[in-house]
């Protein structure tokens, strides 16, 4: 049964999850300092996130339409083009207006194509539903390998090199994933299932409603994180570029360790509400640690973010198998209205952090965002286990 999971319909699905977590992931911590370097402010560095992730809703509020339209293959390899022709013009452009149109087409681009990303997945395992929570965790584990390799690198390229070639290297990458995506998928039309009202139901199913809280939550530490982490390190610890790109790398290889195995067992072993809650207390922990030792040593602040990405793996890898056995491979409006979570998150991460910054420092909105974490424990504890 395991090797299921490694059959080249699923194998390619892992190819995808590689070369988008690394063509995302590239920029993911650099964004900011690369918006700094050309004269933005953080207000202002913030106010791009804001402009993406509200054009990111927009697209989400006509995905489904769309999607009837055009399938989500296509959907998706015109998604990856956008992203490959913003991070193009990135590489190019000096004028602030055309950088804010740019990379908010970028990050829109991007929050959306999580969402056809997951609806090429479910058709892929329609028909073994059994395999979600190993499929998944496998999809999971080879995104998080780019975003291992991913901080190392655009430290290496932005140190030794440019920003100009870091986005050069993010749009052919983009390339590459849209043409493994046109190889490897059909371009037969879809039926989707009528989900009219399905996104007022899901809000109405209190099991549900806790894992759209508990995204929610995880979301929004990834959006603080990737935002300020690298502008933390290199500014209030002292890190050169090079450094917090090689301390982010290694602090997120949890992910590639735990999530796999954690599928699995969530699939045939352990429930999710357990591992759901430790997940949530070690990801909550080590964010409040984060900003109380900000003056650690290197190895101190490994260990602190080495604690926190493992809590944020079993966290992530719980909620994702939670939903999708909870939902059918065609419930588009669910998977969408999961997905919003994403750029929702984009737009409350930057007003957290310019109103933290306005009266104090990074190491404050950590310690925030690390207490705000916790509020997902109690929605955790009202699950029910699937098993």
């Amino acid at each position: 049964m395991v090797s299921r999971v490694y059959a080249p319909p699923f194998l390619v699905l892992y190819m995808l999850g590689f070369l988008f977590a690394l063509q995302i992931a590239l920029s993911g911590y650099y964004n900011i300092p690369f918006l700094t370097e050309r004269g933005f402010s953080q207000d202002a560095s913030g106010l791009v996130y804001i402009v993406g992730a509200c054009g990111a809703i927009v697209w989400f509020l006509f995905l489904h339409p769309i999607l009837r339209t055009l399938g989500p293959l296509r959907l998706a390899i015109l998604t990856g083009f956008l992203m490959s022709v913003s991070a193009w013009g990135l590489a190019g452009t000096l004028d602030p207006h055309t950088i804010t149109i740019l990379l908010g087409i970028f990050l829109a681009a991007q929050m959306v194509m999580y969402s056809l990303i997951d609806t090429l997945i479910e058709t892929r395992i329609a028909r073994a539903e059994s395999l979600t929570g190993r499929v998944r965790g496998l999809y999971l584990t080879a995104a998080n390998a780019g975003f291992i390799v991913a901080p190392a690198l655009a430290g290496f390229i932005v140190g030794s090199f440019s920003y100009e070639l870091l986005y050069v290297t993010i749009a052919l990458l983009g390339i590459v994933f849209c043409w493994t995506t046109a190889r490897s998928f059909s371009y037969a039309p879809v039926q989707y299932a009528k989900t009219q009202g399905r996104i007022a139901h899901l809000m109405r199913t209190p099991r549900i409603r806790s894992m759209v809280s508990i995204q929610f939550l995880i979301r929004l530490m990834y959006a603080v994180t990737l935002m300020y982490l690298t502008i933390f390190l290199t500014t209030e610890i002292g890190l050169s570029v090079t450094h917090a790109g090689l301390l982010l790398s290694l602090s997120i290889i949890p992910f590639a360790i735990v999530q796999f195995p954690l599928g699995f067992l969530g699939d045939v072993r352990l429930g999710e509400k357990e591992l759901l809650t430790t997940g949530i207390t070690l990801m909550a922990g080590a964010t409040v640690a984060l900003g109380l030792f900000a003056h650690a040593d290197f190895w101190t602040l490994l260990v602190i973010l080495g604690i926190l990405n493992t809590g944020a793996a079993i966290s992530e890898i719980m909620v994702e198998s939670y939903f999708f056995k909870h939902i059918g491979s065609k419930n588009d409006l669910e998977i969408s209205a999961f997905r919003i979570l994403t750029p929702l998150a984009y737009i409350v991460a930057p007003l957290l952090g310019a109103l933290v910054l306005s009266f104090s420092s990074l190491s404050v909105l950590f310690v925030l965002l690390g207490s705000i974490l916790f509020l997902g424990i109690p929605c955790a504890l009202t699950l029910r286990d699937t098993r």
